[in-house]
């Protein structure tokens, strides 16, 4: 299985005021922008994903729509696993559970990047991902802890370069 990790696009910095709910926040114009391009770079780059699971939160939805119309992946599925603070292993068994060979997943730091270091089996915190950044990891069969191998990893301004 290979998985794709990719953390959202920049958004708007946290206003209590604005989005009381910190899941409601969306991204920003420069987000926007730099998600498109970014997209673009992995369409060139990434296999394109058989599935793409989205935590609920509105900045990753709306990152996952912008790699569905610039990267031409398929539409998003909101998983509960991928919401901020959620257990490394509720991932990991959400991803054996799939039938698909490439799936991506659209999320938060530090989340996405314990998720990594755990499947390359680095330390807790060996990993993290840039707004837009992302990540390629390739099982030999199911996902799981220290069994995985980093195929890639791009900062956004190398995906937005390969646009």
């Amino acid at each position: 299985m290979q998985v794709l990790l990719v953390r959202h696009a920049i958004a708007f910095d946290r206003d209590l005021k604005r989005w009381p709910d910190d899941a409601d926040r969306p991204l920003s114009a420069r987000g926007l922008e730099r998600g498109r391009r970014a997209a673009r770079g992995l369409k060139a780059l990434a296999p394109r994903p058989q599935a793409v699971l989205t935590s609920p939160a509105m900045r990753t939805r709306q990152t996952a729509d912008l790699l569905r119309e610039s990267a031409g992946w398929p539409a998003a599925t909101v998983c509960t696993a991928l919401a901020p603070g959620s257990a490394v292993e509720e991932t990991l068994s959400v991803l054996r559970r799939s039938r698909a060979t490439c799936i991506a997943l659209v999320g938060h730091e530090p989340d996405l990047g314990e998720l990594m270091s755990a499947c390359l089996g680095a330390g807790h915190d060996a990993f993290a991902l840039r707004k837009m950044g992302a990540a390629l990891v390739e099982f030999r069969g199911a996902p799981r802890p220290a069994a995985g191998r980093l195929a890639w990893l791009l900062a956004p301004r190398q995906l937005r370069a390969a646009a």
